[in-house]
């Protein structure tokens, strides 16, 4: 968010940490020493997060550094420049290397995106047995709920998850369709993530396995 408030133009004040924290960082004078032993063309702070960037880049405008020849870079632009002219001209890939256990980079966007949803939403699982010959449930489903609601609110939910598994058999039974179709067709996974939603404002992995007995 501080860094955020810098990039929008805001002054920030946030240096309420500076009493108990301990950097292993060039303090400011030590930065100015460096800047006037080195005299630079042009200027481009490159290390820590936005905040401390910008703040890197008004110690050299203090100093008397010329506005347009200071850069603050992201990860990946790419700059060039001559003895005239300072300019911003693209950018690459420069994102962080995801590690993985003993795999590096090998992460794709769409484990991330369950592995976060895991983290937020939780997951429930459904376990349905269902008798092929006379196309119904066999039994209750069996729902597994984790990650997402209290206990106190287990028991409520996956009564309201069979209740509609046992509706949509029943449905399917009277409309005459194959019941193990209707329930691995995307219908079911669709139903419970809006009951799950109106109950709970969660939107967790949902699971379905059914298990067909002749």
């Amino acid at each position: 968010m501080i860094d955020e408030l810098y990039r929008r133009g805001a002054e920030v004040i946030y240096e309420s940490l500076a009493d108990v924290h301990v950097s292993g960082h060039a303090y400011r004078e030590e930065l100015k020493l460096m800047y006037q032993l080195t005299s630079p063309r042009y200027f481009i702070p490159a290390h820590g997060e936005y905040r401390h960037l910008y703040k890197h880049s008004q110690m050299a405008k203090e100093i008397g550094h010329a506005k347009q020849d200071i850069q603050i870079l992201a990860n990946g632009d790419i700059i060039e420049l001559d003895h005239k002219e300072l300019r911003f001209i693209g950018f690459t890939e420069g994102a962080g290397v995801l590690i993985d256990g003993s795999g590096m980079g090998d992460v794709d966007k769409w484990v991330l995106r369950d592995r976060l949803r895991l983290a937020e939403d939780g997951v429930v699982s459904a376990y349905i047995a269902v008798d092929s010959q006379k196309n119904e449930i066999v039994g209750q489903p069996d729902i597994v709920a984790r990650g997402f609601i209290y206990d106190s609110e287990i028991a409520s939910t996956t009564e309201g998850c069979r209740n509609l598994i046992n509706k949509l058999a029943n449905d399917a039974k009277k409309e005459g369709k194959p019941l193990t179709h209707v329930l691995k067709s995307g219908r079911l996974e669709n139903e419970l993530r809006r009951l799950l939603f109106e109950k709970t404002r969660r939107r967790p992995i949902i699971l379905i396995s059914v298990m067909e007995i002749n």
